[in-house]
């Protein structure tokens, strides 16, 4: 079933993230931060599997919020090799805005 929504839930999301960037976030970071505001710090494999996307996909949103300064990584006492990743007091800020916007 997922082989044949899948290109599909793809290509939707694409146009959304073009056509409604709101505070300047793409669909990706926008998801990828309401998740962190919500659980708290993950990791990304935690990440992707709580959204079912690949570890990959969701590196490259971490990494793009990452260098706008939205999430930081942090030592994970629980695996060496997986940092936590973590809401920023911008990033805090930023989801909020968007969350206030959307209700």
């Amino acid at each position: 079933m997922f082989d044949l929504v899948g290109p599909l839930y793809r290509r939707a999301f694409r146009k959304v993230e073009q056509d409604t960037a709101i505070e300047g976030l793409s669909v990706g970071v926008r998801a990828v931060l309401t998740m962190l505001r919500e659980h708290g710090p993950m990791t990304v494999p935690q990440m992707g599997r709580t959204q079912a996307l690949s570890r990959q996909f969701v590196q490259r949103t971490i990494n793009d919020a990452a260098a706008r300064g939205l999430v930081e990584f942090v030592p994970n006492p629980a695996h060496k090799r997986s940092s936590l990743i973590r809401l920023t007091q911008e990033g805090r800020s930023a989801i909020t805005a968007v969350a206030v916007c959307a209700s």
